[in-house]
């Protein structure tokens, strides 16, 4: 290997890569850096989670601390405008009827979906790192549905990593969504070298340098298109609430 090294050395190449300079070139790829940069978009995510329970616990208060049975009739019938749909409510007895009223406002946000707050911690436990490693997941989130959703290097590919003179490896790139491994991409690592040594010139035959070629565009576009999309339903989860707060703030009686 000090023989190897010093030819290398010799013919203007660099040494042949140890696996810690392998991760470190890996990270520095244009590829990696736009994977990177796209899987910390979730944290938009997380931002419009805020938003998200604001409102809603804003709602919440509202209708949980009515007093008057004709005020929370009044914003039920609201709502319903806004479903476009019945929410049933127990009148049979008359003590009942408002917690009756306020229970079925409620339940309504969660039959249609708009009610996250089983997510609140998902969302908010969503593990996104902002570097390149190959020892752990790169990112691992959830989406509205509940959907586990893990990026990470795998784990055959890189255990045997053999940097060596004139070999060439390929490191695979997984998204998997709940159990199902759904995309895999290639990195190929090239160690390069040279043919043969020409001692009496002291001269490598054909030196070319080491090389990674990242195969990750289409994988990372659809990294974007995952967390795009779960953002977008954010956002529309959010306008949709927003229609029932406008409701209860500006409900007069």
């Amino acid at each position: 290997m000090e023989e190897l090294k010093r030819l290398r050395g010799f013919s203007g190449l660099n040494s042949v890569w140890e696996v810690d300079k392998v991760v470190e070139k890996l990270g520095d790829t244009q590829a990696i850096e736009n994977l990177i940069s796209i899987i910390n978009e979730y944290d938009n995510v997380k931002k419009l989670m805020e938003d998200y329970k604001e409102i809603y616990n804003r709602i919440h208060n509202k209708v949980t601390g009515l007093q008057d049975v004709n005020e929370a009739t009044a914003i039920k019938e609201k709502f319903e405008n806004v479903l476009e749909t019945v929410i049933e409510v127990n009148t049979s007895l008359e003590e009942g009827v408002l917690n009756s009223t306020k229970t079925g406002i409620m339940s309504a946000l969660t039959k249609y979906k708009l009610n996250l707050k089983s997510l609140y911690t998902d969302i908010g436990n969503a593990k996104i790192l902002d570097y390149f490693t190959m020892d752990e997941p790169l990112a691992t989130f959830k989406d509205l549905d509940g959907n586990e959703f893990c990026i990470y290097m795998d784990l055959e590919s890189t255990i045997h990593i053999h940097p060596d003179q004139n070999y060439d490896h390929d490191i695979k790139v997984h998204l998997k969504r709940n159990n199902d491994i759904t995309k895999i991409a290639y990195i190929n690592v090239n160690y390069r070298g040279f043919d043969s040594y020409d001692y009496s010139d002291n001269r490598a035959i054909n030196p070319i340098e080491a090389e990674i070629t990242p195969w990750i565009d289409n994988f990372n576009e659809d990294i974007k298109s995952v967390i795009g999309g779960i953002i977008a339903s954010m956002k529309n989860k959010i306008q949709a609430l927003k229609k029932f707060d406008f409701v209860c703030v500006y409900s007069v009686f």
